[in-house]
C-alpha cells in the first residue's frame, strides 16, 4: 500500500523520519520538507521503513546527485543533499545524540571539521565480484543483496579511479573465477596502488600466474596480493622490486622534521580519509602536549597510526592490538622511525587488559569497532587513568559508553571533536577526551 508523507527532518544513518498512521516512518534518499509518496519495505512494532515511489514535491535542499550509481549503489546515501547541509545535518546529529543519550555539556561539543575534498577521498575501496558470463566487479546495494559493476567511483582516490576497469579485464583475461572481492589500496600522497584478491583458496598456478604477468602491464600497480581462508596473511603473487609491501601515507609531525610516512600493509585496518586522518592525528597530539602526559595505553592499536606520533610526545607507549598481522606492521612502522618506546601486545583487548590491573597510565587511547568498547569499560574503569581519548566512527555506541563512564568511572567529557571523515556518507568520525573528575 502507498500513501503519502511529508518529510519532517533527517534522523541517524540519514533517514529522513516522517509519520503515518500514529507511527515515525524513515525514509532513505529523502529530503526534509519532501512531499512524497512512498511505500512500506519493514514495518516494526515502534516505526516502519519506507521506499520513496514517487517525489510529490521536492524539497528546495536537494541537488542532483553527480553519481549515476547513486540510489541503487549502497556506498553513498547522501549525494542529493548539498555537501554544506550534509555536514550541518552529521554536526546537528552528532550533537543531539550526545547531549541526549551521552548526556554531554553542548558547551564541550565542537564543530564539525572536514578536509577539502567532498570527492576523490577514500585511498582505500572493497569490491566484490559477481561472477556471470564475465566478472562483474563493484559494491553491494543498500540491502546487499547484489553486486552494482562499477567503472567510476566518485569518491575514490584518481589513482583507484584509474585501474577499476582494469581489474574486472584481469579476473577476465586470467579466468580468476574463485576471486570473490577485490581491495585496492593507492599512496597518499603518491603514484601507485595495490591490489588484494580474495578467494576461499589458493587459485590455479596458472591463474596466478596470468594474473602476475597480466598486472605487470598496468603502470599504476606497484603489488597484487591474495588473501585465502587456509592463510591469515597475504599472498604476494607479485611485488615490484624494491617497494614496501603496502601503501605509504604520510602524517604531520610537530617538530619540524617533516611529515611521518607510515605504511598499511594488505589486510590491514587503516583510515581510508588519509587527509581528515591527518586532522584527526593532529588534535590527538596537540591534546596529549598540552596534558603533558607520559604513560599512555593505546587499545585496539592496529598499525600504528596513533602509536608511532604518540610515541614521540610521551614517554612510554603500551599497544595492544589482537591482528598479529597489524601488530608486525607496526612493528616495521616502528623501525622506520626508530621508535623504541613502544611495548606491543598481541592479543584481544578485551583479554589482555586484565592482566594491566596493576599497572598506572596517565592517558588510555582507544579506537574500537563500531560496535563501540561496552565489553571492556569495566576494565578501562579499574585502571583509573586520569585521562581517554576516545576516537569512534559511530556516535551511538560512543554515547552509550560515555554514559557508563560517567555513572560508574566518573569520567567527564572535557570536549568532542565530530570530523566529516566520509562526505556523500551519514558517517561521522569524532575524538572525545574524557577526564577524572
Amino acid at each position: 500500500m502507498n500513501f503519502v508523507v511529508n518529510i519532517e527532518k533527517m534522523g541517524h544513518r540519514g533517514l529522513g523520519i516522517a509519520r503515518w498512521g500514529g507511527k515515525v516512518v524513515l525514509v532513505p534518499f529523502a529530503a526534509p520538507e519532501d512531499r512524497a509518496e512512498v511505500s512500506i519495505t519493514r514495518a516494526h512494532r515502534d516505526y516502519d521503513e519506507a521506499e520513496i515511489v514517487k517525489l510529490i514535491k521536492p524539497s528546495s535542499l536537494r541537488r542532483e546527485p553527480p553519481c549515476s550509481f547513486f540510489g541503487t549503489c549502497g556506498g553513498c546515501q547522501l549525494q542529493h543533499l548539498p555537501l554544506s547541509f550534509q555536514r550541518t545535518l552529521k554536526e546537528e546529529i552528532f550533537r543531539e545524540m550526545l547531549r541526549h543519550q551521552g548526556e554531554v555539556d553542548e558547551k564541550g561539543i565542537k564543530d564539525i571539521l572536514f578536509s577539502s575534498n567532498e570527492f576523490e577521498y577514500r585511498s582505500h575501496s572493497e569490491l566484490h565480484v559477481d561472477w556471470q558470463e564475465k566478472p562483474l566487479v563493484g559494491f553491494m546495494t543498500r540491502r546487499g543483496n547484489n553486486v552494482v559493476p562499477i567503472d567510476r567511483c566518485l569518491v575514490v582516490n584518481p589513482l583507484i579511479q584509474s585501474i577499476l576497469v582494469e581489474v574486472s579485464g584481469m579476473l577476465k583475461r586470467a579466468d580468476a573465477n574463485r576471486v570473490t572481492d577485490v581491495t585496492i589500496s593507492c599512496d597518499f600522497p603518491g603514484e601507485k596502488n595495490v591490489i588484494t584478491f580474495f578467494s576461499s583458496k589458493r587459485l590455479p598456478d596458472n591463474v596466478e600466474k596470468t594474473l602476475e604477468k597480466v598486472v605487470q602491464e598496468i603502470p599504476q600497480v606497484k603489488g597484487l596480493y591474495l588473501v585465502t581462508r587456509q592463510e591469515r596473511r597475504p599472498l604476494i603473487l607479485w611485488k615490484e622490486a624494491g617497494t614496501p609491501s603496502g601503501v605509504l601515507y604520510s602524517l604531520p609531525f610537530n617538530d619540524g622534521g617533516g611529515d611521518l610516512i607510515l605504511e598499511a600493509w594488505p589486510e590491514v585496518f587503516r583510515q581510508v580519509n588519509p587527509a581528515v586522518n591527518r586532522i584527526v592525528i593532529s588534535i590527538v597530539v596537540d591534546w596529549i602536549q598540552n596534558l603533558g602526559v607520559q604513560q599512555v595505553l593505546e587499545l585496539y592499536a592496529g598499525m600504528g597510526n596513533f602509536t608511532i606520533p604518540v610515541s614521540f610526545v610521551t614517554q612510554n607507549v603500551l599497544a595492544i592490538e589482537s591482528n598479529p598481522h597489524a601488530v608486525d606492521n607496526a612493528k616495521a612502522n616502528a623501525l622506520r622511525h626508530v621508535r623504541k618506546n613502544i611495548q606491543w601486545i598481541t592479543g584481544s583487548v578485551k583479554g589482555e587488559i586484565k592482566s594491566l590491573r596493576k599497572e598506572s597510565f596517565d592517558l588510555i587511547i582507544m579506537d574500537p569497532p563500531r560496535s563501540g568498547a561496552k565489553e571492556i569499560l569495566k576494565e578501562i574503569i579499574q585502571l583509573n587513568s586520569k585521562n581517554i581519548i576516545y576516537i569512534s566512527c559511530e556516535p551511538a555506541t560512543l554515547a552509550r559508553d560515555i554514559q557508563f563512564l560517567k555513572k560508574y568511572g566518573s569520567y567527564g567529557v572535557k570536549m568532542t571533536q565530530p570530523l566529516d571523515m566520509f562526505p556523500q556518507t551519514f558517517h561521522v568520525e569524532s575524538i572525545t577526551l574524557l577526564k577524572k573528575i
